[in-house]
């Protein structure tokens, strides 16, 4: 299949995803992993689909096909994208679903120290609500982290 053929596959399961037609979205991203199985947005779109379906077995392949695009795009994302193209955000989606609070909290503060996604900033903060000194401290560090360093555009750690 040529990479032309891979782009208008995905097209349509993207298009069908946003039309609630998560099955057959997932069959085409299958489709597309078959020939590409590094195809980055395939495996993220896929995993977001699995990710909402309330059986546990598609949430427990959700996450690890998170934590694989994990592995092999790393967790610092450069350029610029959508969130659910993220896998370490959505990495911390899954486990903040999963009632796995400390393992969300870690995931989502990484991403935004890392990378800066907006929402896991607003997460986090979520989750810590019940601790709003331990909030607002650490909301004031994500901030410090996450400004940009003279010169240099991006989170401040590398």
């Amino acid at each position: 299949m040529e990479a032309l053929q891979i782009e208008e596959l995905f097209s349509n399961a993207y298009r069908l995803a946003h039309e609630e037609s998560a099955a057959s979205a997932i069959e085409l991203c299958d489709r597309i992993l078959e020939e590409v199985p590094s195809h980055h947005n395939a495996q993220m779109l896929k995993g977001c689909l699995l990710g909402d379906s309330p059986r546990a077995t598609d949430t427990s392949q959700a996450r690890d096909i998170f934590r694989s695009a994990v592995r092999l795009t790393g967790i610092r994302r450069d350029e610029a994208e959508w969130p659910e193209e993220n896998p370490l955000y959505q990495l911390a989606i899954s486990f903040h679903k999963n009632a796995e609070s400390r393992a969300a909290v870690a995931a989502y503060a990484i991403d935004y120290v890392l990378n800066g996604t907006p929402g896991s900033r607003t997460e986090l903060l979520d989750l810590l609500a019940d601790e709003s000194d331990a909030a607002t401290a650490i909301a004031e560090v994500l901030d410090l982290a996450s400004s940009p360093v003279a010169g240099v555009a991006g989170p401040n750690f590398p």
